[in-house]
């Protein structure tokens, strides 16, 4: 059920990074840094997380790409996220997962709080 809820909670996440402008989002390296210090990754886990998390945003910046010209399809931007789980899981613990998790929604949360204040600025035309 937890995993369950965290592939939700990344699909959310990863909506609103596609939503919210590129500056709201923290580059693979701010990320990789937070994790680092957040979860007191050891330098194995720290090259692993880094090649993973690298990756991913690669991927991801493909799709914003690709979404801009219509071609995404939500199921791409949610195999990315358990793509994401899937490998991080491999290299962190359990516990270390679990401190990811709240690292993650602080992310989801500050890139929410800008989008709404970025469509207060810019409202988006439903016509």
């Amino acid at each position: 059920m937890r995993d369950k809820t965290l592939i939700y909670g990344l699909g959310i996440f990863f909506f609103l990074t596609a939503f919210a402008y590129a500056q709201e989002w923290p580059s693979a390296e701010n990320v990789v840094e937070k994790m680092r210090t957040g979860l007191n990754l050891d330098q194995d886990q720290y090259d692993q997380v880094k090649v993973i998390v690298e990756n991913n945003m690669d991927q991801r910046k493909e799709i914003e790409q690709e979404s801009a010209q219509g071609v995404t399809s939500m199921s791409q931007s949610q195999s990315l996220d358990t793509e994401l789980y899937v490998k991080l899981s491999e290299v962190l613990t359990e516990y270390q997962m679990e401190q990811w998790d709240k690292i993650f929604r602080g992310i989801v949360k500050n890139i929410d709080a800008s989008a709404v204040i970025s469509s207060k600025d810019n409202p988006i035309s439903v016509n």
